[in-house]
């Protein structure tokens, strides 16, 4: 039975659980990078081949920040020497994705929904916990093997065992794995974080305290444990992984030259035919709805069956069961609906856009992006994106671009590219950033931009003495203007002929 942890264990008790974590990712790591993020000392990193060196030092950090967490794929083993055994304070350097030797866990952080940079009531973590059962449970019932479990403080970390590669294959199937459990189990009190597939993912380290925001009666900060640690901890297999993966439903897009005319009421219409839901919430920037049982196979109630609904009004169907492939949104209502006619789907809902009519846009949510290519960037560069992305808990999207418009900024002027003879463009980059308010997009920038502007403001000073004769120069100049325009509006209109 999952229990949560409360705040305020004695130090032996917590030392007791950052040792039982610690031993869990020595497992099968010879080098763990203990982390500790928004401290007083900013970005605290250390490497460590010791146990006990580690938990001496998680215990260091713990409370100084918003907590203390570890890398829990195996790290190569040269970086002991940026700090062996001990804790390194405003770490310029950290663990990236090109560090990882192997995948070896999948880390599923169930969530509770809130604003960002705080910590979860009572109600909200309980909201997050009860999804977390779910998922263990439905794929205990997959022929999963027994996971870690711990108590974010915010909700609950399932960690299962893997064994694949650290490419990019993996790395896309570990994601696609983790958008299918969202999908299947997500709902509008907590979520399926589907970033954790990173090979440098982090773990918050059971025994240590989260401590997102202020420490408030109904918001507290608590003490992380880990509820659940197997003797033996098998790996999900490439089958169970490609099989929950397939999981992912795909909405058909609408035809090429059609929009909706009237809004098809959904929710409405499942309530009307009383279909069995398992739970709805959001999906893509429009919503989903699982169902309990398949409406096709009765005997399907393994969560199979679906109905999805984008933000464009585009509505899909089906189940993932072989058995059912081919059922879809129209199969659906010609089984459910009596009298409905599935060649009058498009003409009942939509209608033909004519000349000179544009297509309906497609809201950003709808598109699939994949992860951003870091490691096609230089390695210095990578690090630093990667290293700026983990201090200020943000997509590596936002620290790359931005890092690139600084790099190009740089290099204007200086800088041209010749695409062919004769073809040369300058080496600006232009990006935008839409985030919503509260994802820590100023820091971001302030820290990339900060060396343009201290280089801004040091040549200032270094060529003081030439911008304030360039600017009497310019002033004297201004002023000849003046004089002249006034002279000529004086002077009779024969001399202006001759001026």
């Amino acid at each position: 039975m999952l229990r949560r942890s409360d705040k305020g264990d004695p130090g032996p008790v917590r030392r007791s659980d950052i040792r039982r974590a610690g031993a869990f990712v020595f497992r099968d790591n010879a080098l763990v990078e203990l982390r500790a993020l928004d401290t007083d000392k900013g970005v605290m990193s250390g490497y460590f081949n010791d146990p006990e060196a580690l938990a001496n030092a998680a215990l260091e950090c713990d409370g100084r920040g918003v907590g203390v967490y570890v890398t829990l794929n195996p790290v190569r083993p040269e970086l002991l020497a940026r700090s062996a055994n001990r804790i390194k304070p405003y770490a310029k350097q950290t663990t990236t994705s090109d560090d990882i030797l192997r995948l070896r866990y999948l880390l599923i952080d169930v969530d509770a929904v809130r604003p960002s940079g705080i910590c979860a009531t009572q109600a909200e973590c309980d909201s997050a916990l009860r999804v977390a059962v779910r998922i263990l449970l439905w794929l205990r019932a997959q022929g999963w093997p027994e996971p870690a479990i711990s108590d974010s403080g915010n909700g609950a970390h399932l960690v299962y065992a893997v064994d694949l590669p650290n490419d990019e294959p993996s790395r896309q199937l570990l994601l696609r794995c983790l958008q299918a459990l969202a999908f299947d189990f997500s709902d509008d009190q907590a979520i399926v974080d589907e970033s954790t597939a990173k090979p440098a993912q982090l773990w918050r380290l059971p025994g240590t305290l989260n401590a997102k925001g202020d420490d408030l009666p109904e918001r507290p900060h608590r003490v992380t444990k880990l509820l659940q640690c197997p003797d033996t901890l098998c790996a999900v297999t490439r089958a169970q992984l490609d099989q929950l993966a397939a999981r992912i439903p795909v909405a058909s897009p609408m035809p090429s030259g059609a929009r909706l005319t009237h809004a098809f009421d959904l929710e409405q219409w499942i309530t009307q035919y009383d279909l069995p839901i398992a739970h709805t919430g959001p999906w893509k920037g429009g919503r989903k709805w699982v169902l309990a049982r398949c409406p096709w196979n009765p005997t399907h109630i393994d969560r199979a069956a679906y109905i999805v609904q984008s933000s464009s009004g585009a509505i899909a169907a089906g189940c993932h069961h072989n058995a059912c492939r081919g059922n879809n949104w129209q199969a659906l209502r010609a089984l459910v609906e009596p009298g409905h006619a599935p060649d009058s789907e498009h003409t009942e809902h939509s209608e033909l856009l004519g000349p000179g009519q544009w297509e309906p846009p497609i809201p950003f949510p709808n598109i699939a992006l994949p992860p951003f290519p870091t490691e096609a960037l230089p390695g210095w560069l990578a690090d630093y994106v990667d290293a700026l992305a983990t201090e200020t808990q943000t997509p590596p999207d936002l620290a790359a671009l931005v890092a690139l418009s600084v790099i190009a900024a740089s290099c204007a002027g200086v800088v041209q590219v010749e695409a062919e003879s004769g073809w040369i463009e300058p080496v600006n980059i232009f990006a935008v950033v839409a985030m919503d308010p509260g994802n820590r997009k100023s820091p971001v920038f302030s820290a990339a931009v900060a060396p343009l502007v201290r280089t801004e403001k040091f040549t200032n000073q270094e060529r003081a003495g030439q911008i304030i004769a360039a600017q009497s120069q310019y002033d004297l100049a201004q002023q000849r203007v003046k004089e002249a325009q006034a002279a000529l509006r004086k002077a009779p209109p024969a001399e202006h002929a001759q001026r």
